[in-house]
C-alpha cells in the first residue's frame, strides 16, 4: 500500500512519528506512537490535508484529542463534504462555532452523555434539536475512527416541542370564506377542490 501524498511516517527508536510535509513545511500530525495503518493516523492526515487545501494559510490546527480537533476531523470527512447541502453546512458551522468557543479545548474523553444532555436541555426547544443533529455526526465519526471508546451522542433523543397546530374550520368559517371569495375566483376554486375532493 502506498502512502498518501505529503504523509511521512518514520520509525525512530521503536516509535512511529507522523508528519504532513508540503513544500518547506513539516507539520506534526500529533498521532505519534501509532502504526501507519491505524485509522487515527489517516484521520489526522486528512484533517491536515484539508486544512492546507481549503483553509486560510493562517489557520492553525487544534490540539489533538480535543472537541475542536474532532470537529476539524469531521469537517475533513467525505460525510461533511459531499453528503450535506450548503444551507445545512452553514447552519451547522454556526452551531460548531458556538460550541468551539465554549468547549473547543475540552478533551474528547471528558465529554459524557450526561454533559451533552444537560447542555441541550438547558438550550431547549427546536434549537436544542438542531444542535443535537449537528453534534451526532461529529461524535459518530470520531467513534468510528476509534478516537473515543464510546459515542456520547448515540441514542440521545430530545422531546421536540409541540406546536398548537391549526384550528379546525367550523361551518361558520366555511360560510364566511365562501362569501368573501365568490365562485370564479382562484381562491374559491382551490377551496372547492379541497372540500369536495378531500
Amino acid at each position: 500500500m502506498t502512502s498518501p501524498p505529503y504523509l511521512r511516517s518514520r520509525l525512530r527508536r521503536g516509535r512511529w512519528f507522523h508528519t504532513y510535509r508540503r513544500g518547506d513545511k513539516e507539520i506534526s500530525l500529533k498521532a505519534h506512537g501509532l502504526h501507519p495503518t491505524d485509522p487515527r493516523v489517516f484521520a489526522a492526515y486528512c484533517a491536515e490535508h484539508v486544512r492546507w487545501e481549503e483553509k486560510a494559510a493562517s489557520a492553525t490546527a487544534p490540539k489533538g484529542g480535543t472537541f475542536a480537533w474532532a470537529v476539524d476531523l469531521y469537517q475533513a470527512s467525505d460525510g461533511w463534504k459531499t453528503k450535506l447541502e450548503a444551507s445545512t453546512k452553514q447552519n451547522r458551522e454556526a452551531i460548531y462555532r458556538r460550541y468551539l468557543k465554549a468547549q473547543g479545548d475540552r478533551p474528547l474523553a471528558t465529554i459524557t452523555r450526561d454533559d451533552l444532555e444537560a447542555a441541550l436541555l438547558a438550550k431547549g426547544g427546536h434549537a436544542a434539536a438542531n444542535e443535537l443533529k449537528a453534534l451526532k455526526p461529529v461524535f459518530a465519526f470520531v467513534h468510528r475512527l476509534k478516537l473515543i471508546p464510546t459515542n456520547p451522542a448515540a441514542g440521545l433523543k430530545l422531546d421536540r416541542p409541540g406546536g398548537e397546530g391549526f384550528p379546525t374550520a367550523d361551518a361558520e368559517d366555511i360560510e364566511r370564506f365562501q362569501q368573501r371569495w365568490p365562485i370564479g375566483t382562484t381562491e374559491r376554486l382551490a377551496f372547492d377542490l379541497a372540500i369536495l375532493t378531500g
